[in-house]
């Protein structure tokens, strides 16, 4: 048979390793938009090349045994299918595959398989038009034709040369790295990510159970003063980071120049250092005390502003369940509209995106043929690692900027220094986000507001060799917009902002003040956490279950 052929293996050799090369494009795709060097992506490539080899060589030398051989054939025709799939995907949608591939195929009905697949088949029948495919195609062909000329010496010297360049690079990655290893075995990727839809689709019904109808529906009446209503909930990013509160470094240039239109409030606390313990207290009636109870004994937020008579969406960059968010994909669940743009899990890496994927998203809402719309956004804002969360090109602080304001700090070498600027570069760029979306509710003829603020901030070597949460750096940016129609609509709750803006107060009672801010009433509500209420009552702020104690 053929395979007795001498040229045999190096076309099998070539096949797997285009294969191993489609294994890892969204790899090397990240790593060219992320601008991370040559070193990462010759070594995904050389690697990618490494286990096209041993697979087939594998092939091979299985053939003497025939059950080896084709349990061989079977894991060659696995690779190479979900090699194919990877490549397909990422270069048609942006992403191969990975947890959020497979959410979306969960998620997905008869129906709208019906309707997507005109779409996916005309994509691919324009494949040729791309002139990527001409180069690979033109590529693979000459390599097919090349290969067998090659002399053996050269042969076994340049695929070894390449086998110990990827294993030297993964052996990099395994001891350096703090995330993506199982990223360069397809495998192993595939097998991971169907573990890990399946847990999250496990906790969502769990979770769901919990869920309540909206208590007291009838009691929910709204004026509905502001027609578009945009909550914008950011992540990690501190108060003390702020240049408009005082910091030395220009982190927030865009709300600075604009400081006169905005609402800036001085005292506001996070409930908890933790995303996901904030997130049930800042989307329900849930308070910061720790005798609460249990977030499901709540209304959410959504169900609350959709008993208003708003149309909801909840657009995240964040993920649905997991380390980070855990509850959000529960707690948004009742939205009308609720997409998740970038990855759906924490560990999904290679399918994080920049915040201003939002944008597009937050326009199209704003234009839907809707009378009123609630519109939360919730960031990726200042997560670490701070340094994937602006595009390349946007870092504009440095860590010669970082000593120059801090030179009493001695734990702050070139290092820690570095880390503090992407930091601040990460709340620079969340400053340009806040910037746009003020652009597009400016010019809006109808009343609008936006309510911005973080869930929590983060220690960033502020005050010792520290970095991570600390229930000392609790303190939020929360900023309030109010568009012109909505200023000259509602001159009481402005002059009640303005003189509220002093007020200590925690962002786990954020609710009661949208309630105020949109002109609505509910059983529920309380004056007493309302900052916009004359009947407000300063109480013990907590974090994480203890008093918070200012400075």
């Amino acid at each position: 048979m053929a395979l007795k052929d001498p040229e045999i293996p190096r076309h099998l050799w070539l096949v797997m390793m285009s294969a191993a090369i489609c294994s890892v494009a969204d790899i090397t795709g990240y790593y060219l938009s992320h601008d991370a060097g040559w070193w990462p992506v010759a070594g995904v490539i050389c690697f990618a090349l490494c286990k096209g080899s041993v697979i087939a060589l594998g092939l091979t030398l299985a053939r003497r045994w025939a059950p080896a051989y084709v349990a061989a054939w079977v894991v060659a025709a696995l690779f190479i299918a979900l090699s194919v799939t990877n490549v397909a995907t990422y270069l048609l949608y942006g992403f191969g595959i990975s947890r959020k591939l497979l959410m979306i195929l969960y998620e997905t009905n008869s129906s709208e398989v019906r309707q997507f697949m005109p779409g996916l088949i005309e994509n691919l029948l324009s494949a040729p038009a791309d002139w990527r495919f001409w180069i690979a195609a033109v590529a693979f062909a000459a390599l097919w034709w090349v290969v067998p000329k090659i002399p053996a010496r050269w042969w076994y010297a340049s695929t070894g040369i390449v086998g110990v360049v990827g294993i030297a690079y993964f052996g990099w990655v395994a001891a350096t790295a703090e995330w993506g290893k199982s990223n360069h075995a397809i495998l192993a990727r595939s097998g991971l990510a169907v573990k890990s839809v399946a847990k999250s689709i496990m906790t969502i019904r769990q979770l769901s159970s919990m869920q309540r109808p909206l208590p007291y529906a009838e009691s929910a009446r709204s004026q509905r003063l502001a027609n578009n209503l945009v909550l914008v909930i950011g992540e990690s990013a501190s108060r003390d980071h702020h240049s408009l509160y005082g910091y030395p470094l220009p982190t927030t240039p865009q709300m600075t120049s604009m400081a006169d239109s905005l609402v800036i409030f001085h005292d506001a606390v996070a409930s908890s250092t933790a995303t996901a313990e904030n997130l049930p207290r800042i989307l329900s009636f849930m308070n910061c005390e720790p005798e609460s109870g249990e977030w499901y004994e709540y209304p959410t937020m959504p169900s609350l502003f959709k008993a208003f008579g708003y149309t909801t969406w909840w657009l995240s960059n964040q993920e649905r369940t997991g380390e980070w968010s855990n509850l959000s994909g529960i707690l948004s669940s009742d939205a009308d509209v609720v997409k998740y743009l970038g990855s759906t899990d924490s560990e999904d890496h290679l399918n994080q995106c920049y915040d201003e994927v939002l944008l597009p998203e937050l326009r199209g809402a704003l234009d839907t043929a809707t009378e009123s719309r609630f519109i939360c956004l919730h960031l990726l804002g200042s997560h670490t690692a701070y340094r994937e969360r602006y595009p390349t090109g946007r870092g504009r602080i440095t860590a010669t900027d970082v000593m120059s304001i801090h030179p009493k700090r001695e734990w702050l070498d070139e290092g820690r220094s570095r880390i503090v600027a992407q930091y601040d570069n990460s709340i620079l760029y969340t400053d340009s986000i806040l910037s746009e979306i003020i652009k597009d509710l400016s010019l809006r003829a109808e009343p609008s507001l936006m309510v911005y603020f973080s869930d929590h901030g983060e220690n960033v070597y502020d005050d010792r060799d520290f970095r991570g949460r600390d229930p000392k750096y609790v303190r939020v940016p929360f900023i309030i917009y109010a568009n012109r129609s909505y200023r000259e609509n509602n001159p009481e709750i402005m002059a009640a902002l303005q003189s509220a803006n002093r007020q200590a107060f925690s962002t786990a009672d954020v609710i009661h003040m949208l309630v105020t801010l949109s002109g609505s009433s509910y059983r529920i509500y309380d004056t007493r956490c309302d900052i916009l209420s004359p009947q407000f009552r300063r109480r013990v702020r907590y974090v994480d279950g203890e008093p918070f104690h200012p400075d």
